[in-house]
């Protein structure tokens, strides 16, 4: 990572540009044509290729959920988590479980 520490204001502003430019141009290349950057899409995705275990029922964060998730690690499913005790928000595991999970979406 480079150090601008006593840079003049306009080298930083040139930095930051040019790393903003760098990571749109990144994304254009790499993440036109697939879904992968909306988790949404992903869950979509994964719900229509069969690839996607929901799970309905409430779970504890602190007590259950990992131990939950545990018994599907490495598997060729991602887990949902649409009820989770505290939370507004489901919580998503296993997409990186393996790479023919991710590939599936590319």
């Amino acid at each position: 990572m480079n150090d601008h520490r006593g840079a003049t204001p306009a080298a930083e502003s040139a930095c930051y540009t040019a790393a903003r430019t760098r990571r749109r141009q990144y994304s254009g290349r790499h993440m036109a044509g697939n879904r992968l950057s909306d988790l949404a899409s992903i869950v979509e995705d994964l719900d229509a290729m069969g690839r996607l275990i929901k799970v309905r029922s409430e779970v504890d964060p602190r007590l259950e959920l990992a131990g939950v998730a545990a018994r599907f690690e490495g598997g060729p499913r991602a887990v949902l988590f649409e009820n989770v005790k505290g939370h507004d928000a489901p919580v998503l595991t296993g997409l990186y479980w393996s790479r023919e999970l991710l590939a599936a979406l590319m």
